[in-house]
């Protein structure tokens, strides 16, 4: 059975009456033109406060008729749908279900009993942005949903994000090279980890059908690849802080993938490709099966793929680096989901959420004519998250949930002498676990002209830990922390279609307060406030301010304090000869939370005289303080003569006091001068351990659009997406400010992904175009701007229409992805152990084609 899609459903009560005494007097004066369908429908919802609910495939491509009078919610539906080959009926909830008209409406609910339940499931689950069901968002929030990432040809959710213009793919994510210019930039698992605004992949929350998942590595980061595709019914991400609603992490924003909660039969895939230019052979296979009951149903999905690495050898512009050397690693990854629902009473219900997954990859980073530098990651990963849900009286529903999830990374790193073979590498295991339990509650208040205001209060307690095992240190490191918070969320929806007026169609306010305890700094209240305004139907204004803020990763707390002796030569200052300094580095356990402030202003444009076209602007400030850093990062700087570093620089410390510093190092002093250690020749104490210090400014706009074009075998969508970005940053108060988006290892200034997909009958075509930004090549004195990077990705789909025999469910798909060719534009290498392009925004694969096999059973 094909995906369930939540069609539209809007819970707007207007007033205290019951569903059936509301049912029997109310009716509303429409003026709705002849459109598409589920835009259709979604009017009548919004209007009548009535819950509507349908499969996306049953009116995907069919028009409405035109509605002028005035109507009641019944009448309004069937006129709406009439002649359509839809019928409508009303179950005992009061919940409309549109279904396909090849049978009596009756006869069509005896045939599927569990239409609503299944639909409804769908539509329970909270929608990323806001606790309270059918409240609307001011925020802005993109949509993917699995027809669009398969019809796009995209494999798994790394791939999908990576497509995101507002994502960078710094950090957490297959390609980053080990010199892409900051150790937040390395890839520290083989994972893919989203990274909204490139403010790291730890400022990004990833919620699993609005549950936390364990960390992965030693960031605060979760890997989206880890879920398999065919489990998955839509990606939520919201760009806009949101600590309010979630908590720590949501500074870039949150992202929320939803699962599929029905599924009837088994489907099974297979995929085979490779790049034109060499190397990256991928194998993948799928399956996913599944049932559904009168009171419940269940999903199975596993995935299995792997990828050769792509080798420096194989592109023309990297051959000159001393190898081995991969771009990209090869990997194997395996993953194992399941999620069942079970309706307990009429009143109660009961689901679970469970995830498995396992990957190795390796790879060589680094190699020089007498050594080679390899890294091998194993990563397993597993996630459990159970829920009750009661239907209480008055309209308010509660939810218990509780989640369990563990993260062991085994990172192996070989140091081999190419003459003799000897390998000096050691291994380190990043082992993190968390859990933590939440209560939930949301209803309705009391009725306003407008319609209802509703209320959110929730609270609970969280616990994640981090023990870091290492081949250089003769204990492990690291420990956890636990933290108690509540919320509470309000909707109050001033002005609705109920009491409009000219140029007062909707305005609707929205207020979130969230408080955090931590068990090792001070507590963190965040505010979030929020309107939707609406001149008109066609229009939407929405305003979004908040506070955010990102506990400091367990990492950063507990990595190892070391200190070195090192030669003050590098360091500036006119000192004399065999002058050294004390260098500290390591973490920090008096750090403090990152704090922002988040604005967002957005536009939408949803014509009713333009059926099918949606247009959206949102443009983003984000201060961002407190942010942790080195302040020395860049050991080459005359540090000692730098003004803006005076505050980490302890000058002619006395012996006592570098003995103080020096029995802080557990393994005790290390000396890189060659020369025994003189307290007298130690003119400074440069403390470079991790501080709270550096304030970002991140400002930009986000431009999002989509057209569906019926035509008569089917439809044509043009959509589109694009962000500008501007972000800065300062290490200190007295540094200086330096620019961040558009230079090489940061996200340019600007993205964009557009095109168009056709559905012609059996036949499915998507092209894509992809642009990434040129960027400004910092490797050079002076630096020298470097070209943007643009590809095309073309998807064939062909669906056997046969109802029987054995092509029946049989689907056959084509990609190529950067149909050109195109390459990353090039960069100055530092040596010939480096590669020459930014491997954070580019990528080296090249033209990749692969073929598709689907079949359903």
């Amino acid at each position: 059975m094909a995906l369930l899609r939540m069609g539209a459903a809007v819970t707007v009560a207007a007033s205290c009456l019951s569903p059936a005494s509301a049912q029997a007097q109310a009716s509303y004066l429409l003026d709705i033109p002849a459109q598409d369908m589920e835009a259709a429908l979604k009017t009548v919802a919004g209007v009548t406060h009535e819950q509507i609910v349908f499969r996306g495939e049953v009116v995907r491509g069919k028009r409405s008729n035109a509605l002028r009078g005035s109507y009641t919610a019944d009448a309004a539906i069937a006129a709406l749908i009439r002649g359509s080959g839809l019928s409508v009926s009303r179950s005992a909830r009061g919940v409309f279900i549109v279904v396909a008209a090849t049978a009596s409406t009756a006869a069509a609910q005896d045939a599927d009993p569990g239409l609503e339940k299944a639909v409804m499931a769908e539509q329970e689950i909270v929608v990323t942005g806001t606790h309270i069901a059918g409240a609307p968002v001011a925020s802005p929030v993109l949509r993917i949903d699995q027809r669009g990432m398969r019809e796009a040809g995209q494999r798994d959710l790394g791939e999908v994000i990576r497509n995101i213009p507002s994502n960078y793919s710094g950090g957490q994510n297959p390609g980053a090279r080990f010199q892409a210019g900051t150790t937040a930039n390395t890839n520290a698992s083989g994972s893919s980890a989203l990274n909204l605004r490139g403010l790291g992949p730890d400022a990004t929350l990833t919620l699993l059908n609005g549950r936390r998942l364990p960390y992965d590595g030693t960031a605060q980061a979760v890997d989206v690849s880890a879920i398999p595709l065919d489990a998955v019914a839509e990606l939520q991400v919201m760009p806009d802080g949101a600590s309010a609603l979630y908590g720590s992490d949501a500074v870039g924003g949150v992202a929320n993938i939803i699962l599929r909660r029905d599924f009837e039969g088994v489907s099974t895939s297979l995929r085979f490709g490779t790049s034109t230019d060499g190397g990256g052979f991928l194998q993948e296979y799928g399956a996913v099966g599944g049932g559904r009951w009168g009171s419940g149903g269940a999903l199975v999905a596993l995935q299995y793929d792997r990828q050769n690495a792509v080798r420096s050898d194989q592109r023309d512009y990297t051959r000159y680096v001393v190898g081995p050397n991969t771009l990209l690693d090869a990997h194997k990854h395996f993953s194992g989901l399941v999620t069942a629902h079970q309706d307990i009473t009429d009143r109660l219900t009961f689901s679970i959420d469970g995830l498995y997954s396992w990957r190795h990859s390796d790879g060589a980073e680094y190699s020089t004519v007498a050594f080679a530098a390899t890294t091998r990651f194993s990563n397993e990963n597993y996630a459990i998250s159970p829920t009750l849900a009661w239907r209480l009286s008055g309209d308010w529903k509660a939810s218990l949930s509780a989640s369990y999830g563990a993260n062991k990374t085994r990172r192996f790193d070989d140091y081999i002498d190419k003459v003799t073979g000897y390998n000096d590498g050691g291994s380190s295991i990043y082992d993190n676990y968390a859990y933590g339990g939440e209560l939930d509650l949301d209803g309705r208040l009391f009725a306003i002209p407008g319609g209802d205001v509703r209320l959110a209060v929730g609270g609970g307690y969280r616990f994640n830990h981090l023990r870091v095992y290492s081949a250089t240190s003769a204990v492990p490191t690291g420990d956890g922390r636990g933290n108690f918070y509540g919320f509470g969320e309000l909707s109050v929806p001033l002005v609705s279609a109920a009491n409009a007026s000219p140029f007062l169609y909707q305005l609707t306010l929205s207020a979130a307060l969230r408080h955090e305890e931590y068990d090792r700094f001070d507590g963190v209240t965040t505010p979030k406030l929020g309107l939707v305004y609406a001149p008109a139907p066609d229009l939407d204004l929405k305003l979004s301010w908040g506070r955010s803020f990102k506990a400091p990763t367990l990492r950063n707390e507990f990595q190892v304090f070391r200190v070195g002796l090192q030669s003050a030569l590098f360091y500036g200052g006119n000192y004399p000869a065999g002058s050294t300094v004390l260098l500290t580095s390591g973490g920090n356990r008096d750090l403090k939370p990152e704090r922002a402030r988040t604005l967002s202003t957005t536009l939408d444009l949803h014509p009713r005289a333009v059926p099918g076209l949606k247009l959206s602007a949102t443009y983003f400030d984000i201060d961002y303080t407190d942010r942790v850093v080195q302040p020395v990062s860049n050991a080459t700087l005359k540090v000692l003569d730098n003004p803006a570093l005076q505050e980490f620089i302890d000058y002619a410390p006395t012996p006592a006091q570098q003995a103080a510093v020096i029995a802080r190092d557990s393994r005790g002093l290390g000396n890189y001068t060659g020369k025994p250690y003189d307290p007298a020749k130690v003119v400074a104490v440069i403390r470079n351990q991790l501080v709270n210090a550096a304030r970002q400014r991140i400002k930009g706009v986000d431009l999002v659009g989509s057209y569906r074009i019926p035509i008569a075998t089917g439809d044509v969508t043009l959509s589109g997406q694009a962000s500008w970005l501007r972000s800065n940053q300062r290490n200190s108060t007295s540094a200086p400010l330096t620019q961040l988006a558009g230079t090489n290892f940061n996200p340019p200034r600007f993205r964009a992904r557009g095109g168009a997909t056709g559905h012609f009958g059996a036949f499915t075509g998507t092209l894509f175009a992809n642009y990434a930004g040129g960027i400004t090549d910092l490797n050079v004195a002076p630096p020298v701007p470097r070209e943007g990077m643009t590809t095309l990705d073309l998807s064939l789909m062909w669906k056997a229409p046969a109802a029987h025999g054995p092509l029946k469910g049989f689907e056959f798909g084509l990609y190529v992805n950067n149909l050109t060719n195109a390459r990353p534009p090039y960069l100055a290498p530092f040596d010939d152990t480096t590669v020459n392009y930014d491997s954070t925004n580019y990528s080296p694969l090249g033209r990749f084609v692969s073929v598709s096999l689907r079949k359903a059973w």
